[in-house]
């Protein structure tokens, strides 16, 4: 091989580490939102609606000194 060919082959190289690097980063941001993404829905607040309905409230059937309880014990 000459200079030419050589310096082809290694350019061509360069950009392949480097789309592997790019893909590499692209699939850890995916995989990143994804995990944000299913944090927020299992971890979401109950709507208001949820909480005003009736059958909620008695089946939570929590008092403030409930909470506190549960708060203190977790502490």
């Amino acid at each position: 091989m000459d200079t030419t060919e050589l310096s082809l082959v290694s350019s061509i190289q360069r950009v392949n580490e480097k789309n592997l690097l790019d893909h590499k980063a692209i699939s850890g941001n995916f995989l990143y939102i994804s995990s944000l993404t299913l944090r927020l829905l299992l971890y979401r607040p109950a709507s208001a609606d949820f909480l005003a309905n009736e059958s909620t409230q008695s089946t939570l059937n929590l008092t403030n000194s409930d909470l506190k309880k549960a708060v203190t014990a977790h502490a």
